[in-house]
């Protein structure tokens, strides 16, 4: 099978914030990458919809806020998102992460 991601995954598993309008909820990571991550939970996006998210990556204590845009959603309750709005200091961040955590 040929690999089609763009950008090397890791494991992830924490809580994220959504902020989508009037709308706020939590979902939880399943993996990231420097282009965005997959997302679980009882409430999904719709694909194309813009959204703010924040959440906290093992081992730092400042929340990591970036903007998404939902790429993909699947029936169980997954959502794949690409980062939109991401500061370069806040991708070397997330990049670091990746290229040290286990991959998936």
């Amino acid at each position: 099978m040929v690999e089609k991601r763009q950008f090397r995954r890791a494991v992830l598993s924490v809580p994220v914030d959504v902020e989508a309008g009037e709308r706020s909820f939590r979902l939880y990571s399943r993996n990231i990458s420097v282009g965005g991550m997959l997302l679980r939970g009882e409430e999904t996006l719709e694909e194309n919809q813009t959204f703010r998210m924040k959440f906290n990556l093992p081992g730092r204590n400042e929340a990591i806020s970036v903007g998404g845009i939902v790429q993909h959603v699947s029936p169980d309750a997954f959502m794949g998102v690409r980062f939109t709005d991401i500061a370069a200091d806040v991708r070397s961040v997330i990049e670091r992460f990746v290229e040290e955590a286990p991959t998936q």
